[in-house]
């Protein structure tokens, strides 16, 4: 009973949260792709656990989007 619920609820929690940092990499990775933010200017990404699926997320967005753009 008691301990399958915990981590059943554990689990679901976990995925939410690794689908919520994935969309945020993607997010961050359009940000700094369409603004001027980051214009003349190197930027440096870190994270541990959930932020690492944030910065990879963002790089494979900036990727994508540096392969689609005529250049």
């Amino acid at each position: 009973g008691g301990l399958l619920d915990i981590q059943t609820t554990f689990k679901r929690q976990f995925i939410f949260a690794l689908d919520q940092a994935r969309l945020t990499g993607i997010l961050l990775g359009y940000f700094l792709a369409k603004s001027t933010f980051c214009d003349d200017r190197a930027i440096t990404l870190v994270g541990y656990s959930l932020g690492g699926v944030v910065s990879s997320y963002c790089m494979r967005t900036l990727k994508i989007l540096s392969e689609s753009s005529p250049s």
